[in-house]
């Protein structure tokens, strides 16, 4: 994973206060406290506490209202595209529900992307999936190079489009792509029908034939999204055994036995 940039002192207290909100400690729908007494719980000064809420505000986890102070908004206002919201949503459970939300949104917005690139692409478009499929296939049980791999295909196949705009949709989100993809190929199975699929799509590009590239695409998307949906059912197991166990009546085992 790319590492991330060096933070602002502003940026800290944001990504705390974020932090405080998801884990409780701060209440949605209550003010903040005001700049004084966060300047010295946080022990940084009060115009580093102004850049913070001002980072909160663009990200939607806040309102300030005049006369009243900065109000903390509902989970569901905050930006859906912001990848630290992201990530600290998720620590609240759910994110396979976050990440299906945004794979479903992917699968339309690449299938156009690969419908683009089978009519669009050149030579140095198809070396560089070519590339992507070879280390795809020679990663072996190295998941983290298998995914690398994998999603540098896809971002090829968005260069090939040529749509910049299409490109810079899923920027915000591709630490919860590379996790959702991570989860998908653990399987040694899925990684080799990935492979397959990925060839595939990659000539019918090459070919230039746009509708195939198109439902190609679409349904290698789709059955990524299965393969999550069964992941996640699968990882939420031992949660539901011990919610069952606990709605067992006393007695019932023995009853059954």
């Amino acid at each position: 994973m790319p590492k991330q940039a060096r933070r602002s002192l502003g940026e800290q207290v944001a990504e705390e206060i974020i932090e405080a909100v998801v884990a409780g400690d701060q209440a949605v729908g209550e003010l903040l406290p005001p700049e004084w007494e966060l300047a010295e719980q946080f022990g940084v000064s009060r115009l580093t506490v102004r850049e913070a809420i001002g980072i909160l505000r663009q990200k939607s986890v806040v309102r300030v209202q005049r006369g009243r102070g900065t109000l903390v908004l509902p989970f569901d206002e905050w930006s859906p595209l912001d990848p630290a919201l992201f990530a600290a949503q998720a620590s609240r459970g759910g994110w396979a529900d976050r990440l299906r939300a945004v794979l479903e949104t992917r699968r339309f917005v690449e299938s156009g992307a690969a419908e683009l690139a089978a009519q669009r692409r050149g030579d140095a478009d198809l070396a560089a999936m070519e590339t992507s499929l070879a280390a795809m296939r020679e990663a072996g049980g190295d998941v983290d190079g298998f995914v690398e791999a994998d999603m540098a295909f896809h971002d090829a196949v968005m260069t090939a489009a040529g749509n910049p705009v299409m490109a810079a949709l899923f920027g915000p989100v591709r630490e919860l792509l590379y996790r959702g993809r991570w989860a998908t190929s653990r399987d040694p199975r899925a990684r080799r029908s990935a492979c397959a699929e990925h060839a595939a799509i990659l000539e019918a590009i090459r070919r230039g034939e746009a509708p195939d590239a198109y439902r190609l695409m679409r349904e290698h998307l789709r059955r990524t999204e299965h393969t999550l949906a069964e992941q996640a059912w699968e990882d939420d197991a031992p949660a539901r055994d011990g919610a069952a166990a606990e709605q067992t009546p006393v007695g019932a085992a023995g009853d059954a036995a």
